[in-house]
């Protein structure tokens, strides 16, 4: 079992070395943000929370590099910085984000033979997400177990239960910067086109205020609607008023700095992060053959 093992890791070390420039590892940190019924930009920065994430990139030509990995941030949103006539609702909701990805980046110009290059990336992801808000004693409450608009009532019965973890379609544009053969910069902007409105919990109508609290109690009574909250607020509408705009689903995105570095330095052949964390002189290789 030892010995199956060890041959594994030669042959993957073996494939891998053969195309050392080509594989390469990819750190990046920036920011998260939404756009949705309590956020209506399509980018600002008002609101936006940290991200960061790993990829690990192929290289297939001058022009093309694919790209897997996994990214997490959160989402935040308030109606109080909404538009004014919004901010009566008094909605809000807050959400980590965590998302797995494969893509393509497509260079305008070739980056083997030139250090700069513009590119658009687009690909196809898993996203797992879970809102939540903060009631009126400080106490932390999960929005989708609420049902706020009807999801999943024998009352309303095209209303579904959404589900916390979704397919995106994540497509953006971004610059590169090839420091020398083991180290790009780059730049990105990403969007995620998704298929729910239901990033923030709202989407539709209120529906009957009787309804909800006699399937999911007060607690979800006076979460689905804060207006009386807030001085001179107003009382749960009645059913059917508008509480979100379901012709548009939300959205996310990511703004990122990036540093790839080949997964085998160029001038050793060596790992490059034992080439970082070991020294030159003693990095760690591949296994020897038999």
């Amino acid at each position: 079992m030892y010995k199956s093992c060890y041959l594994a890791i030669l042959l993957a070390c073996l494939v891998l070395k053969s195309n050392a420039q080509q594989y390469q590892i990819e750190f990046f940190g920036g920011i998260s943000n939404y756009q949705g019924d309590l956020q209506p930009h399509i980018f600002t920065f008002k609101q936006s929370r940290g991200a960061g994430g790993l990829f690990l990139k192929y290289q297939i030509s001058g022009h093309f590099t694919a790209r897997a990995g996994l990214s997490a941030g959160s989402l935040y949103a308030d109606d109080k910085f909404n538009r004014t006539y919004l901010q009566s609702r008094n909605l809000n909701f807050r959400s980590q984000l965590v998302e797995a990805q494969i893509g393509l980046e497509c260079y305008l110009i070739n980056i083997v033979e030139h250090k700069f290059s513009p590119y658009i990336c687009f690909g196809i992801a898993g996203f797992h997400y879970n809102s939540y808000t903060y009631d009126q004693q400080n106490r932390k409450v999960y929005l989708n177990p609420l049902s706020t608009e009807g999801e999943g009532f024998p009352e309303y019965p095209g209303r579904k239960k959404y589900k916390l973890t979704q397919l995106a379609i994540p497509f953006g544009e971004g610059v590169l910067y090839r420091v020398n053969c083991n180290l790009n910069l780059s730049f990105e902007f990403t969007q995620r086109k998704l298929f729910t409105d239901y990033l923030d919990d709202v989407s539709t109508t209120f529906i009957d205020k009787d309804v909800l609290f006699k399937e999911k109690g007060q607690q979800a009574v006076d979460i689905a609607y804060r207006g009386d909250e807030v001085p001179g607020g107003t009382p749960y509408p009645p059913e059917g008023y508008g509480r979100g705009n379901a012709k548009q689903n939300d959205w996310y995105y990511m703004v990122a700095l990036k540093v790839s570095l080949g997964l085998f330095n160029c001038n050793t052949g060596k790992f490059i992060l034992a080439d970082i964390f070991g020294g030159r002189s003693r990095g760690v290789g591949c296994p020897k053959q038999f």
